[in-house]
């Protein structure tokens, strides 16, 4: 029982703190940014000697201006070793990067870098300009560079660079209180929050001018003080892990956003509802992971598939309205532990493993009309959960989809029988399988309790219903002809 009771532990902490602990891989990913799409490998075990770090491989992407990512899905990019693919003219290179590989521009278009932070490992390209942000170290004397600002003005103060005509903020001064102005003492207007800015900072509050158009990547990642931010109605794209750890953070008004990246909002634990507007038509994946205070949840019709972790243990959660869904990701829900009924669109094709795990006071599931795929342990340790009723769309499940379902006592199928991987019921005992007597036949395969009735609650139906009609013309039949013989 305690060897149990251990490994249950250590894989709970692997899902939170993930991606901690998980071995150095050389494997290849592929990310797709609202800009265009990163290869890349990841690194490192998560220790202190030998922290997590990645390297691209490739990015494609079309524009003139891009800025790289400073992570890639919880993987600081220390590396560029290529970005074959890319056809912007500029490259914005954040200041994470230690190394740049020889070749890394071959099969890209670009014809400057910038770079944000000290001079990484690299030979300098003799074809393509170069350019390092003042103040850095480890350039020559005779680097071009771009001009470090600070901005004060009323109490606020923080760093920011000019990049063709557009401001961007850099860093933080001595100020708790930001406010970012529409635009900079020379009429160049402020366009975004560069990646890393205020990471692990003590800024309290932010105000956002209305050209800010996005926030990089951790740009407030780890603020534990930070308590509101107001966007001015620019923003556009919040970047992965923008407000990751912002556990003072209330709730953020994203009306206007159109993506919300990789883990961006990840332990903001004063959240108490969620409100994804339509504007929204992309979310990353464990957007809302772990904010543990929200109650409520609602989602826009612009988003139309929830990503892996999305709101993973948010053990707060009561209530959500899943329209519109397509896809429900891995562990989407998973240990939502406060959840106590839900019910999924019409349109809902497919849901994947251990989506709805851990929901233990989960009691009321409806699953639509278009459910094609389940994944395994979608509905483990759900102890709530008694009976559940599955379209004739279904087409396979997962093993182990009820695992540990300790008070399930029956399941009805409105169809053939899927394709099940495994042991459906594994570690769950006394669950009675109800399916209709059209579709038995396919069924002759299954081990388990199998009753055969003419509909899934077994009240008659068609069959029935016919057989009923059938019955009561036959009695009125007798009944009329004893009547006329009675009067002949």
């Amino acid at each position: 029982m305690r060897t149990v009771v251990i490994t249950a532990v250590a894989l709970a902490a692997v899902l939170i703190l993930s991606p901690v602990m998980i071995p150095e891989s050389d494997a290849v990913d592929s990310y797709d940014s609202p800009d265009g799409t990163y290869e890349y490998s990841k690194h490192g075990s998560g220790s202190d000697t030998n922290p997590y770090w990645s390297e691209i491989l490739s990015f494609s992407y079309q524009g003139i201006v891009v800025f790289l990512q400073s992570s890639l899905e919880g993987y600081s990019v220390t590396t560029v070793t290529s970005i074959s693919g890319c056809e912007a003219e500029t490259v914005v290179v954040p200041r994470t990067v230690t190394s740049v590989a020889d070749g890394a521009l071959e099969g890209s278009s670009v014809k400057r870098m910038v770079f944000l932070g000290d001079r990484p490992e690299m030979s300098m390209p003799g074809d393509v300009a170069v350019i390092a942000l003042d103040g850095t170290s480890g350039w020559g004397s005779s680097q071009e560079t771009i001009p470090l600002f600070e901005y004060r003005d009323d109490g606020t103060s923080f760093t920011y660079y000019v990049l063709d005509g557009n401001a961007y903020v850099y860093g933080a001064l001595d100020s708790r209180s930001i406010t970012v102005p529409d635009e900079d003492p020379d009429g160049h207007p402020f366009a975004g929050v560069d990646s890393e800015s205020f990471r692990d900072g003590d800024v309290t509050s932010v105000i956002l001018g209305q050209n800010v158009a996005f926030i990089g990547t951790r740009a407030f990642y780890g603020c534990e003080s930070l308590k509101t931010i107001i966007m001015g109605g620019g923003v556009r794209d919040i970047r992965d892990e923008a407000f990751r750890y912002c556990i003072g953070l209330d709730d953020v008004d994203l009306d206007g956003v159109r993506t919300i990246g990789f883990e961006a909002f990840r332990d903001c634990r004063s959240f108490v509802s969620i409100i994804i507007p339509d504007s929204v038509t992309s979310l990353g994946g464990g957007a809302f992971y772990i904010c543990r205070s929200v109650t409520s949840l609602e989602l826009g019709d612009g988003v139309d598939e929830i990503p892996e972790r999305a709101f993973g243990y948010c053990s707060s959660l009561e209530s959500m309205d899943l329209a519109g869904m397509k896809t429900i990701g891995t562990s989407a829900f998973i240990n939502c532990t406060s959840l106590r009924n839900m019910t999924l669109d019409a349109g809902t094709e497919s849901i994947g493993d251990s989506a709805f795990s851990g929901c233990t006071y989960l009691a009321s599931v409806e699953l639509g009309n278009s459910l094609v795929s389940l994944g395994g342990q979608v509905f483990s340790e759900c102890r709530m959960l008694t009976s559940l009723t599955f379209p004739d769309t279904l087409e396979s499940m997962g093993e182990k989809t009820f695992f540990h379902c300790n008070n399930l006592t029956d399941l009805y199928f409105g169809g053939e029988m899927p394709d099940i991987s495994g042991d459906l019921l594994f570690g769950t005992t006394d669950v009675t399988v109800h399916v209709l007597d059209i579709h038995a036949d396919s069924w002759g395969s299954f081990a388990g309790n199998l009753v055969v009735e003419t509909t899934p609650d077994g009240q008659g139906g068609m069959h029935g219903y016919v057989l009923t009609v059938l019955l009561a013309a036959a009695i009125i039949l007798m009944i009329v002809t004893c009547i006329i013989k009675m009067r002949g």
